[in-house]
């Protein structure tokens, strides 16, 4: 993954990657990995701004909750059509974030994206 500059080119970036790798709710995991093993992985940069100025810039929450609400979206779309799926689509986008947090803290994926495997078995498919 090259260095994304604006936050509309990491979520195509994270679109077209759950594509790569099947489109499918089992194609977080090997996205995040691509993304994770990459040498510009630094973290989240919408949840660092907010660690970072989110009490002095109101905007930088704005904007990073609007992001989340899009990566929520993509989730979402990856999930069979049901009642519940926006619903489940929240807790899968805690679970990442969770991920990208421990990755980055790690400065190792192995850990973040095994855990984030175990939380997503009971959302595949049967």
């Amino acid at each position: 993954m090259s260095k994304p500059e604006e936050p509309q080119k990491l979520e195509t970036w994270f679109v077209d990657a759950l594509q790569r790798h099947g489109g499918s709710i089992q194609a977080i995991v090997p996205a995040l990995q691509e993304w994770f093993v990459d040498g510009y992985f630094r973290g989240c940069a919408f949840i660092n701004s907010v660690s970072e100025l989110g009490s002095t810039l109101p905007e930088v929450v704005k904007i990073t909750q609007r992001h989340k609400e899009e990566m929520t979206f993509a989730i979402e779309n990856l999930l069979p059509a049901s009642k519940h799926r926006q619903r489940n689509a929240q807790p899968i986008a805690l679970a990442i974030d969770g991920a990208i947090i421990r990755a980055q803290i790690d400065q190792s994926p192995v850990v973040a994206l095994s855990a984030l495997e175990r939380l997503l078995m009971p959302f595949l498919p049967e």
